[in-house]
Protein backbone atom coordinates (compact mmCIF):
# COMPACT_ATOMS: atom_id res chain seq x y z
CA UNK A 1 0.00 0.00 0.00
CA UNK A 2 2.70 2.57 0.82
CA UNK A 3 4.32 2.18 -2.62
CA UNK A 4 0.99 2.49 -4.41
CA UNK A 5 -0.04 5.55 -2.41
CA UNK A 6 3.31 7.26 -2.83
CA UNK A 7 3.08 7.08 -6.63
CA UNK A 8 -0.55 8.15 -7.07
CA UNK A 9 -3.09 10.71 -5.93
CA UNK A 10 -4.99 8.01 -4.07
CA UNK A 11 -5.83 8.22 -0.40
CA UNK A 12 -6.38 5.47 2.10
CA UNK A 13 -7.44 5.02 5.69
CA UNK A 14 -4.77 3.03 7.47
CA UNK A 15 -4.04 2.22 11.09
CA UNK A 16 -1.73 4.91 12.47
CA UNK A 17 0.84 2.30 13.58
CA UNK A 18 1.09 1.08 10.00
CA UNK A 19 1.32 4.55 8.46
CA UNK A 20 3.99 5.54 11.00
CA UNK A 21 6.30 2.90 9.56
CA UNK A 22 6.53 4.82 6.28
CA UNK A 23 7.14 8.49 7.12
CA UNK A 24 9.31 8.90 4.03
CA UNK A 25 6.55 7.63 1.71
CA UNK A 26 3.29 8.69 3.33
CA UNK A 27 1.82 11.91 4.65
CA UNK A 28 -0.46 11.07 7.56
CA UNK A 29 -3.37 13.20 8.71
CA UNK A 30 -5.95 12.73 11.44
CA UNK A 31 -9.41 11.78 10.26
CA UNK A 32 -12.01 14.55 10.42
CA UNK A 33 -14.23 12.21 12.45
CA UNK A 34 -13.79 9.68 15.22
CA UNK A 35 -13.16 6.26 13.75
CA UNK A 36 -14.76 3.28 15.39
CA UNK A 37 -12.83 0.07 15.83
CA UNK A 38 -12.44 -2.30 12.93
CA UNK A 39 -12.14 -6.01 12.41
CA UNK A 40 -9.72 -7.75 10.09
CA UNK A 41 -10.66 -10.98 8.34
CA UNK A 42 -8.73 -13.51 6.29
CA UNK A 43 -10.39 -16.09 4.08
CA UNK A 44 -9.12 -19.01 2.03
CA UNK A 45 -10.53 -21.95 0.14
CA UNK A 46 -10.92 -25.08 2.31
CA UNK A 47 -8.65 -27.09 0.00
CA UNK A 48 -5.79 -24.78 1.04
CA UNK A 49 -6.32 -25.28 4.76
CA UNK A 50 -3.19 -27.42 5.15
CA UNK A 51 -0.99 -25.66 2.58
CA UNK A 52 2.29 -25.00 4.46
CA UNK A 53 2.74 -21.54 2.93
CA UNK A 54 -0.78 -20.47 3.91
CA UNK A 55 -0.44 -21.99 7.37
CA UNK A 56 2.68 -19.83 7.79
CA UNK A 57 0.94 -16.75 6.38
CA UNK A 58 -2.09 -17.13 8.67
CA UNK A 59 0.17 -17.59 11.72
CA UNK A 60 2.22 -14.54 10.75
CA UNK A 61 -0.87 -12.40 10.21
CA UNK A 62 -2.32 -13.50 13.56
CA UNK A 63 0.96 -12.66 15.29
CA UNK A 64 1.13 -9.22 13.69
CA UNK A 65 -2.49 -8.49 14.56
CA UNK A 66 -1.66 -8.99 18.23
CA UNK A 67 1.02 -6.25 18.23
Amino acid sequence: MPELLSKTNYVSTLPSRFAARYPDLLDAFALPFEARGFTLYAAWHPRNQADPALVWLRATLAELAEL
